[in-house]
């Protein structure tokens, strides 16, 4: 019994605190993006490259080094996900089957259905993203800046803490490692702690938006 009114005390005064005394910072969204604005993921040895931002949503071109692994297998809950080949032929995988896009053929990957893309190749490959929700894409902006910062950043409970208060703004959910409920959970009770070790879903110096006296 004392666990459980511990942690419903935990839980209540982190949450006021979070959500209340010191809630987060929300970016305008609007034309936040610029064509040619570049996502970088060092880790992964790929880049989006921001083509246009348009009705709240942005297309990208990814370019992916040689023998990249990509991104972790991965679902998006609310939105669907199309790429487009673009020189050369690509591989994905969607709902846990291996395709091969010739250049110009396209997939869409509908929300719930798991799927990454990676380049199993010696070659440098790209393919385009289309209709990309703008507020996706600057938090995936905001966890690639605190993952290239420092190999130190991707220590376990480094990267717990900084996922915990970040993952609520994109629409995202890993499908490699533990259920997903149990990571929900896990960043749901880690979420008042991180913000109380100064860990914050929106970071100005991760930033790549240019409006002066906005941050």
């Amino acid at each position: 019994m004392a666990v459980l009114i511990g942690l419903g005390v935990y839980l209540g005064l982190g949450y006021f605190m979070h959500l209340v005394v010191f809630p987060e910072y929300n970016p305008d969204l609007a034309d936040y993006f610029q064509p040619g604005d570049v996502l970088p993921n060092d880790e992964g040895n790929y880049r989006q490259i921001v083509i246009k931002q348009e009705g709240g949503v942005v297309s990208t071109q990814l370019d992916m080094d040689p023998f990249s692994p990509g991104p972790p297998l991965h679902i998006h809950r609310k939105t669907d996900e199309t790429f487009v080949a673009l020189d050369k032929p690509v591989t994905l995988i969607v709902d846990h089957e291996v395709v091969e896009l010739l250049p110009g053929e396209r997939i869409t990957a509908q929300a719930g259905v798991p799927h990454k893309m990676f380049n199993d190749t010696d070659s440098s490959v790209s393919m385009q993203l289309i209709d990309l929700p703008v507020q996706k894409l600057v938090y995936l902006k905001q966890l690639y800046g605190y993952m290239n910062e420092s190999p130190d950043n991707m220590k376990i409970n480094k990267a717990l803490l900084q996922l915990s208060v970040i993952s609520p703004y994109f629409d995202s959910e890993m499908k490699e490692g533990p259920p997903v409920f149990v990571q929900n959970t896990l960043f749901f009770l880690l979420r008042p702690l991180a913000r109380l070790f100064g860990y914050r879903s929106y970071n100005e110096k991760y930033s790549v938006a240019r409006k002066s006296g906005n941050y």
